[in-house]
């Protein structure tokens, strides 16, 4: 093999070869972390319980206004 520049950025096939390998591993690692972010969002972000139609176990309330009238408050606080 000569001395001389293969041209380009590089010296030598093997100095590209590991720049290109270098790039490949932070490229993936970048891709898990992203990844690994969004799931945890997702978790963080979902409700945290649902709203049943079964009036005994869910979290509605009654309520009354002024003028006597029961009203229902989804997710009220007791």
């Amino acid at each position: 093999m000569s001395s001389e520049p293969l041209g380009g950025d590089f010296h030598s096939t093997s100095d590209a070869l590991l720049v290109g390998w270098i790039g490949m591993v932070a490229s993936a690692v970048h891709g898990i972390a992203l990844t690994v972010t969004a799931l945890f969002s997702w978790r963080r972000t979902r409700p945290a319980c649902r709203v049943t139609a079964d009036t005994e176990r869910s979290s509605v309330a009654r309520t009354f206004t002024p003028g006597g009238r029961a009203e229902r408050v989804v997710g009220s606080m007791r």
